[in-house]
């Protein structure tokens, strides 16, 4: 999914007849972590709650409804002082331009020029007042719930391409993000893309549906991925014409040519694993995120309405001590293993963390260890054993483990 600003798609700097740019630095693993804020939940106070999760995007939905109830007047006050507390906090905030309003095309999705205009004058006026910078445009345009009476890639293509046009004029480096669809949706974006939707959008987003296990979700975007790079327009339409470098460089996270985003996580449900469930789906989920190489995972509340999930539950806890101990890391490598297990490094200088668990049921890893060993951590950060140098085993449950040390995996046995 394209995706980005005043240097998002500074991935641009890759014109044929610019001069080389400087690479831009890895993004570390906090870099591409965000979580999204319902808009009736959206306060000041949420900045600091939000700057504790050790994120650094907030996806803030602004539904178009909302804001223009009478035709071209625009009150956009609610979210004026929310998104300047969480700038100052050194957050950035996504803001989601969605939802039909009943002002226009009967209530229905755009689908007439009119329609199309009023939406673009919505965002523009929501990029100016706002400050916008990061937009992603619509909210799962895939899905007849989103998009009334029913989804079409090509009437959505020409929203984009009308919404951009307004945005730009505002902000001519916006980072303007293709609506995310309901995971990677192949032939919705393949229809999108021959109707010109690249040619508007700095990135594509996907969001990833709860009742789909996060490693499924993943392995459906290596396909999404080729589509980009067989379609994306040569060069870029969309393209920074100055290189920026130091503190006008785009966020390390998205500084590539058309980035791709998990812009919505919804967390499901507690099942019969509760709480601890939950803590164990949002750790694999943001490890198959990493491995998956996407710029961004956004992952969303799992209680509905709420701003943020109880700070104080399972899941959360599991979420801050993962924070606390990938501090600073950056992804490394996924671990070759039979499926359903699953392996992914994160590294720090020389240090090395490894998340293992199995997608389904159970399994182990058999390690070789180097002088030290190593610590195995469970999701709440509790030391589940230690690892001395030399050969070991570590049995494998869908809930992930932390292998802290340097390992080479010797064997695996699943099931």
């Amino acid at each position: 999914m394209p995706f980005l600003s005043a240097a998002l798609l500074l991935v641009a700097a890759a014109l044929p007849s610019a001069p080389a740019q400087p690479q831009a630095p890895k993004p570390k693993l906090s870099d591409r972590l965000g979580v999204t804020v319902p808009a009736r939940s959206l306060q000041p106070e949420t900045a600091g709650a939000v700057q504790s999760l050790g994120v650094a995007w907030v996806r803030v939905v602004v539904p178009w409804g909302e804001v223009e109830k009478q035709q071209g007047v625009y009150d956009l006050s609610a979210w004026v002082a929310p998104l300047e507390e969480l700038r100052r906090k050194h957050l950035k905030p996504i803001v989601v331009l969605t939802g039909a309003n009943p002002l226009y095309d009967s209530g229905q999705a755009p689908n007439t020029p009119e329609g199309r205009a009023a939406y673009a004058a919505f965002c523009g006026q929501a990029a100016k007042q706002l400050k916008a910078h990061y937009l992603e445009l619509w909210d799962e345009p895939d899905t007849a719930a989103s998009w009334k009476p029913s989804p079409t890639a090509i009437g959505y293509a020409a929203l984009v391409t009308d919404a951009s046009r307004a945005l730009r004029a505002v902000d001519k480096e916006a980072a303007i993000i293709a609506g995310g669809t309901l995971g990677a949706d192949l032939d919705f974006h393949r229809a999108a893309f021959v109707a010109g939707l690249l040619g508007s959008v700095d990135a594509v987003a996907v969001h990833w549906e709860a009742s789909v296990a996060p490693e499924a979700s993943a392995a459906q975007l290596p396909a999404l991925e080729a589509m980009i790079r067989q379609m994306r327009p040569v060069p870029p339409a969309v393209v920074s014409k100055t290189p920026r470098v130091g503190k006008d460089a785009p966020p390390p996270a998205l500084a590539k040519e058309y980035p791709l985003l998990v812009t919505a996580y919804r967390l499901p449900a507690p099942g019969a694993g509760g709480e601890d469930g939950s803590a164990a789906t949002l750790i694999r989920a943001l490890a198959s995120a990493a491995a998956a190489e996407v710029s961004l995972f956004c992952w969303e509340p799992a209680q509905a309405g709420a701003a943020l999930p109880d700070m104080t539950s399972p899941t959360m806890a599991a979420w801050a001590k993962t924070q606390a101990l990938l501090t600073g890391y950056e992804f490394f490598r996924r671990v070759e293993l039979p499926s359903p297990l699953q392996g992914v490094s994160f590294r720090k200088g020389r240090r090395e963390v490894t998340v293992f668990w199995s997608g389904s049921g159970g399994g182990s890893v058999d390690l070789r260890l180097k002088d030290g060993g190593a610590q195995v951590l469970d999701v709440q950060g509790k030391e589940v054993k230690t690892l001395p140098a030399g050969d070991s085993s570590v049995s494998l449950t869908e809930s992930p483990v932390f292998v802290v040390g340097t390992v080479r995996v010797t064997g695996s046995k699943a099931g």
